[in-house]
Order: structure tokens, then sequence, then C-alpha cells
């Protein structure tokens, strides 16, 4: 999360929208984290923005990579050689 508090930037106002159950919610946990409810929707805000992009970036590095397993230009089997159930019921 560093890469967000690292710059000290001017904050903006921005107006948002909850139902009543929903900001009530919000309002406690803000409360019980000790936090005004801005900086607890920041802060949600900024976990989320980061989990997404680490995600997208190892999905990304993951994708890169050449695949682990090979059939030497083979074709793969079919589902039912892989699971022979009926080689189970001859025994």
């Amino acid at each position: 999360m560093a890469k967000f508090a690292a710059k000290r930037r001017p904050l903006r106002n921005v107006t948002v929208t909850l139902d009543e159950t929903l900001l009530r919610q919000a309002r406690v946990r803000a409360a019980a984290e000790d936090k005004s409810l801005s900086a607890f929707l920041a802060g949600l805000l900024r976990e989320r923005l980061v989990m997404d992009g680490d995600y997208r970036r190892a999905l990304d590095e993951f994708l890169r990579q050449k695949p682990i397993l090979s059939t030497g230009g083979k074709p793969l089997p079919k589902r039912d050689e892989i699971h022979d159930r009926g080689l189970l019921r001859r025994r």
C-alpha cells in the first residue's frame, strides 16, 4: 500500500451515495477502527485497487510463462481414458 501513501497529494472531496444500512455499518466500522468515514472508505478503495493491480500483474506473469507440461506433440488423452471406471468395476 506504500504506493499510494508515499506521496502526499492534495485531497479531493467526492460525493458518495449509500443506502442508510450500508452507511450505518460503514460509520460503525470506521469508528471501531478509530478512523473518519472518509479515511475508512479511502483505505478500502486503496486495498482493493492494490489487490486488483497485484492480481493483474501476477496473472500476466503467469500467462507469459511457457506451459510446464508437454505431450511432445501427441494429443491429450480423452477424459474417459484417464478415468476408466470400467477398470475399477472389473476387480
